[in-house]
């Protein structure tokens, strides 16, 4: 059996639920739009955890495979002690889309991770051009 790290999958309008959970995230993957800067103000709301800031926007050419390849690293460095946050703006796309990408390269099965990812964020919509990406990645 695959130990997967504690993940969770959230928008920037659910932190305060998320903060008052009782949950408390080692790190978190922090996914804003280009020309935003929010890093103080996520700081400030979690700042007990290890934030990894990314910008890229929610469309069809953005974001890069470098932006990928740098979320996939960051999942690489979690362990399945870790109780972790991805979020973006809406929890929608974005972070539903890099968070199932993590869950793949954990799970080595798109349909194991495409269930787990149902069952943290159910209202989920990955990104398609995300995932076009992921899976050039990771083969």
């Amino acid at each position: 059996m695959i130990t997967l790290p504690n993940i969770h999958v959230c928008g920037q309008i659910e932190f305060s639920r998320v903060r008052f959970s009782g949950v408390s995230f080692s790190k978190i993957l922090s996914i804003w739009d280009r020309n935003t800067n929010y890093e103080t103000y996520m700081k400030q709301q979690f700042p007990e955890s290890e934030i990894t800031f990314t910008y890229f926007d929610d469309d069809l050419t953005d974001p890069t495979a470098e932006d990928i390849r740098g979320c996939l690293e960051w999942g690489k460095t979690l362990n399945p002690s870790e109780t972790v946050l991805v979020h973006c703006q809406a929890g929608l796309s974005r972070s539903p889309a890099i968070a199932l990408g993590i869950l793949k390269m954990y799970l080595k099965d798109e349909a194991a991770a495409y269930h787990e990812l149902r069952r943290i964020r159910p209202q989920a919509h990955p990104n398609t051009h995300i995932l076009n990406l992921i899976e050039r990645e990771l083969g």
